[in-house]
Order: C-alpha cells, then structure tokens, then sequence
C-alpha cells in the first residue's frame, strides 16, 4: 500500500470527469477536489502531536461541506452509517497492530470490500455514497491514530494520520462504489425501457434515494 491505487483511481477519474461530466459547474468543482487531494498527498501537515497529509485534509473539507448541505434526518441518519464504518476500520487495525493475528488478505481489500458492502447496501445515491465512505474511514483513522498515541505504540511517532494506506482503502473503496452504482443505474435504465416496451403504465421497481 504505497500509493499507487490512490494516484492510480485519481488520475482516472480526472480523465473520466474531464471528458464525460455535462455539467460544468460540477466538472470543474470535482477536477479541483481531485487535483487537490493529488497534490495535497505529498504534504503532512503538523497538527499538534499529529502528522496529517494534506489529501485528507481536502478530502475531509469536502465531505463535511457535502453532508451539511443535506436534511437533517439524512445527517443523523449518514452519522450512524460513518460511526459504523470507522468501528470497521478501528478493529482491522487494531488487529494489525495491537493482536498477534495473521490476516490471509491484506487489510486494503478487506477494509475495502466491507466499506462498499455497507455503504452500497444502506445508501442509495452515489454521491452520498461516496461521502459517507469518505467521512467513515477518514474518522475511523482519526480514532485509531488517538488510540494509537495514547497506547503509546512504537509506531504512534511516525504514524501520519490518512498516509498512502488509508489513501489507497478511500479510493479503492470509492472505485467500487461507483462502478456498482453505475451497474445499478445501467440495469434500472434496461428495467425501464423493457416495461416501457411492455406497456406498463407505472414502473414498480422506484425508490426513494437517500
């Protein structure tokens, strides 16, 4: 986990949003969170007793700029969903580093695949999707790095809070999310169109996304 998966998913997905995202508002205010977490990755920010990477910091902004702008019931209802992801991230890592535990797969994949699991099964909308990934692991590292400092761990002085390992879980986790919810979206159009071909008046398979 050096890095490579999170310049790796960033770049393409600058590629992605540069050629095919209508809206140009939106287009050029996701190029500038991309290019920024891309370039704030190379910079640890000193934050008290702390080290923290500039990407995080960014990345963070973002997501709390997001889930503020949404209903209140949706707030508290995304708190319970990130609460529960960064419970995810504390015990793998706790496991990693406090427990004589061989882990088979490495903790990129299995923090990954648990982060998509749960977001893609509670969360309906992409872009809510991606921010409570975002804000779950994001403070699920927050609580393990105090955790880590207070136990005094070997570790804990080099220990930069969202370093290239929690960078690579945030954009592998993101890359799933949003090809799923891509298929998801592919398959709702084909159901549309079959009924509509069918002569159903109504579509039985809408929901409301939250």
């Amino acid at each position: 986990m050096d890095g490579f998966i999170f310049l790796w998913v960033g770049w393409m997905a600058i590629i992605v949003i540069y050629f095919f995202e209508d809206n140009l508002k939106k287009r050029n205010l996701w190029l500038v969170i991309c290019l920024g977490a891309i370039t704030g990755s190379s910079i640890n920010l000193q934050l008290l007793a702390f080290s923290v990477n500039g990407a995080i910091v960014i990345l963070t902004f973002a997501a709390c700029v997001y889930v503020s702008a949404l209903q209140k019931l949706s707030i508290i209802y995304f708190y319970f969903i990130s609460i529960l992801l960064s419970g995810l991230y504390f015990f793998i890592y706790y496991l990693v580093y406090f427990e004589p535990v061989w882990l088979y797969v490495p903790p990129l994949y299995i923090i990954s695949a648990s982060c998509f699991l749960v977001v893609c099964l509670l969360v309906k909308k992409l872009s809510n999707r991606l921010a409570v990934a975002v804000a779950g692991l994001i403070q699920g590292e927050i609580i393990f790095t105090v955790f880590l400092w207070q136990s005094s761990h070997p570790f804990s002085p080099e220990y930069v809070i969202g370093g290239n390992a929690l960078l690579d879980i945030l954009l592998l986790s993101m890359l799933f999310v949003f090809c799923w919810s891509k298929t998801e979206a592919f398959m709702e159009a084909v159901k549309r169109k079959w009924y509509k071909r069918q002569g159903h008046a109504r579509f039985p398979g809408s929901r409301m996304h939250i």
